[in-house]
Order: structure tokens, then C-alpha cells, then sequence
């Protein structure tokens, strides 16, 4: 009897603990996909940075695909980076020679067109908003921040406009042609003067601060990663070096592109380089230590790329006269 009584208290448990278990379960499932939607998703994300800085898989890391998504499930100051570059959404003709990009937070995306004295804006969709001019040479470079503008051209001088292109000021630089320029996060102005071969750069007040340099550099385009660290394109010789920001030579990244103009980077350390020379023209995608991930052709030579708050990527086909967006 008392064997018995043992084994039907047994069973009892049994069935207890299935028909709470079959109900728990459920919440479980609902629970464990909330996990895996916050804290699990860290972990995979991590796993499959790990994956794919050992391969050449499509997916790559950006500075904002998927951001908008993460930060409106954990909040404003929360980043995730995963992208697959697609196939081209549409190109957009008719320019004479556009050079660089810029892109704001909003969407408004900004390429001088060195063929003429014209600034462009579109939109995401690709449509054209309006255009303003410099009052001479060439646009070159193309910044921006906050509400102003920032344009470089080849009659020595650095233009500010608001983001409407109203013209604000302009600043003369002797015998400079600068090619670009950038801002620190302190708002100091790094400007890239093709002829000196040099970064000069300048205080809020406009007065000169100091100058980066390096044997042999033909610096190009600039750019500042999320350490405020410094990348400086070269022309000709295959090759990104990086500074502090106050000039202190830290390493090269070594690219593939035979003709280097414009770069971008996204905050996961990759970095994404357009090939100008003509008739071979590329985009290659590499990680931080130069590693190729991906490749896209389709281009007569790229000047510049950009990376737009929806995630996707903008390259100037220089010579071919074009906006490809992917």
C-alpha cells in the first residue's frame, strides 16, 4: 500500500508539473524571444562580427543600418550596424564631374560638382531640391554640421552657407587648392591644401592651430572615427594613414584602390573605398585592418561615398558622371 500511495503521489507530480510546464512554456517562449531581442542579440551580433571579419561575406557592418530599428526598441543612445549592401536602387545622371559627398542626420545629401561652380541637394528618394554656387573656381570638398555648410574650392578658399546654400562667409588660404575639409568633435576645421600637401588646421576664431604632415603623403580626403582619430585618403599610393588629432602619426590601412580620392567609414571600424581610376572603377568594402569583405563594380571611376541615415550607400561616379545609390 505504501508503495502505491508513493507511486500515485509520483504521478500526480508528473501531470502537475506537465500542465504547468505546457503553459509556462509559453511564456517562456515569450519571454526567452524578448532575451533574445535585447541582451542574446548583443552576443550574436558579436558572434557574427566574428564570422565575418574571417570571411568575405556579403553582409558587412555599417554606421547606420538597423540603427533606426535598435534605437527605437532600446533608445536613442543605442547603436547596431548589421547591413547587407543590396543591389543598386537607382542611378542618378547628368552631372559634370560630381566629386564629394556629404549626407546630414535628416537625409539631405550635398556633391560638389567640379565640372562646374554647383552644390547640389536631393533627398533619399534621389530628387534633386535645389542648387547654389561658388562665387569662383571649383567646388572640392564638402562638409557639414550642424546648420552650416562647409565647401572648398580650387581659387583658395573655404566657404560656410547654411543648408539652404545661403551664403554666410568665406575664409582665404594663399596658394592652398583646398581639396577638403573636416571638423573635429571639438569644432576645430582640418583643412586638406592639396599643393602644400599638408592638413592645416584651424581654432573656432579661424586663427591657425597647428599643421599634420607626413613624407611623401598627397593627402586627399578626410575623415574622423568615433575616437576622434584622424584618416587622410592619399592619391596615388594605395594607402589611408591615420593621425591623432593633433597630428601624431598612429598607422596605415592599406586599400586596394589604384586611385584614391574619397572614403567612408562606418562605427563598426570598416571602411568603405571608392576606386577613380578610369574605366575600372569600384567600391571596395574593407574592415579596419584592410581586409577586403566585398567588392562592387558597375562604375567608370568613383570619386566619393557616403553612408545615409536609412542605411544605404551613395558612391559619385566622377567620371561617369552619376549618383549610384545601393
Amino acid at each position: 500500500m505504501m508503495l502505491f500511495k508513493v507511486l500515485l503521489c509520483f504521478t500526480l507530480m508528473l501531470v502537475c508539473y506537465n500542465v504547468e510546464g505546457f503553459y509556462a512554456d509559453n511564456g517562456m517562449e515569450d519571454y526567452i524571444g524578448d532575451l533574445k531581442d535585447n541582451a542574446v542579440l548583443d552576443e550574436e551580433l558579436a558572434e557574427a562580427t566574428d564570422t565575418l571579419r574571417a570571411s568575405s561575406e556579403e553582409v558587412i557592418y555599417n554606421a547606420t543600418a538597423a540603427n533606426i530599428w535598435y534605437r527605437n526598441r532600446h533608445g536613442a543612445n543605442s547603436e547596431r550596424f548589421i547591413c547587407t549592401v543590396g543591389p543598386q536602387i537607382r542611378k542618378i545622371c547628368g552631372f559634370k564631374y560630381p566629386f564629394n559627398i556629404r549626407i546630414t542626420e535628416k537625409g539631405r545629401v550635398y556633391v560638389t560638382e567640379y565640372g562646374t561652380n554647383y552644390i547640389h541637394i536631393l533627398n533619399l528618394a534621389g530628387t534633386h531640391i535645389k542648387k547654389f554656387a561658388v562665387p569662383k573656381g571649383h567646388p572640392t570638398g564638402v562638409f557639414t554640421r550642424g546648420n552650416i555648410v562647409y565647401v572648398t574650392n580650387t581659387a583658395d578658399e573655404v566657404y560656410k552657407y547654411t543648408l539652404n546654400g545661403e551664403y554666410l562667409e568665406a575664409k582665404y588660404l594663399k596658394g592652398a587648392v583646398p581639396i577638403s575639409i573636416a571638423l573635429d568633435y571639438d569644432d576645430l576645421m582640418y583643412v586638406c591644401k592639396w599643393h602644400s600637401r599638408n592638413i592645416q588646421v584651424f581654432h573656432r576664431d579661424g586663427t591657425a592651430s597647428h599643421v599634420i604632415s607626413y613624407s611623401g603623403m598627397r593627402p586627399r580626403i578626410l575623415h574622423f572615427d568615433e575616437s576622434d582619430n584622424l584618416y587622410v585618403s592619399d592619391h596615388y599610393k594605395k594607402v589611408l594613414y591615420v593621425f591623432n588629432k593633433y597630428g601624431k602619426f598612429l598607422r596605415k590601412v592599406s586599400v586596394p584602390s589604384k586611385l584614391t580620392d574619397g572614403f567612408a567609414m562606418d562605427r563598426a571600424g570598416n571602411i568603405f573605398v571608392p576606386d577613380r581610376t578610369k574605366n575600372a572603377g569600384k567600391l571596395f568594402i574593407l574592415n579596419n585592418a584592410g581586409k577586403v569583405l566585398k567588392t562592387i563594380g558597375g562604375m567608370v571611376g568613383a570619386s566619393d561615398v557616403a553612408i545615409a541615415p536609412d542605411g544605404t550607400v551613395w558612391v559619385v561616379d566622377f567620371e561617369g558622371g552619376c549618383l549610384l545609390h545601393y
